[in-house]
């Protein structure tokens, strides 16, 4: 009798915990301030300065016929990202993008470094300059004209640019 007696038991004690487990629901826990720094300090200065950077200049940049750098203007904010097809001997081309680390803009200047993947990154300094396109819609509407240098290990390579912007429209719409 005892013995169905503490079966009886454990059989109510275990329902009772799964009752109690059914019918907690999820909360939304809050980070504490710690770990609000935490996550700050681990994202990109998007830009700092003054920028008289034309505010309809965000789009792609050609660097190649594969490759472009991407700019956003937001309220006078400069951020973006460098986008290459990366191939090595053997492998298939995997693109990868190397995300503005930092940005300084003052008046019409500015500069970026990306940050660093597979021990690569670049670095541009110049400007944003109105191009050959005749309206906004057209390729080379804007140039983004500057030196961009690209680091590799302990290597780096700087060169003179001229990039076109892409054209903003959906193909249907380009006339």
């Amino acid at each position: 009798m005892r013995l169905i007696l503490c079966l009886m038991m454990m059989m109510l004690l275990t329902l009772g915990v799964s009752a109690e487990q059914q019918q907690q629901r999820p909360v939304l826990h809050h980070r504490s301030e710690e770990t609000d720094q935490e996550a700050d300090q681990t994202l990109p200065v998007l830009s700092s300065g003054v920028s008289l950077l034309p505010d309809d200049a965000s789009g792609e940049y050609e660097l190649n016929s594969e490759d472009v750098i991407e700019i956003t203007l937001d309220g006078g904010h400069l951020g973006g990202y460098l986008s290459r097809i990366h191939s090595s001997s053997g492998e298939k081309s995997a693109p990868m993008t190397f995300l503005f680390a930092a940005v300084t803009v003052e008046g019409r200047r500015f500069s970026f470094t990306t940050q660093k993947l597979h021990d690569q990154w670049y670095a541009f300094e110049g400007t944003i300059v109105r191009g050959p396109g005749s309206k906004r819609d057209d390729e080379g509407y804007y140039l983004l004209a500057g030196t961009l240098t690209e680091y590799s290990g302990s290597r780096s390579t700087p060169r003179k640019v001229s990039l076109k912007s892409m054209p903003t429209c959906v193909e249907e719409s380009c006339q």
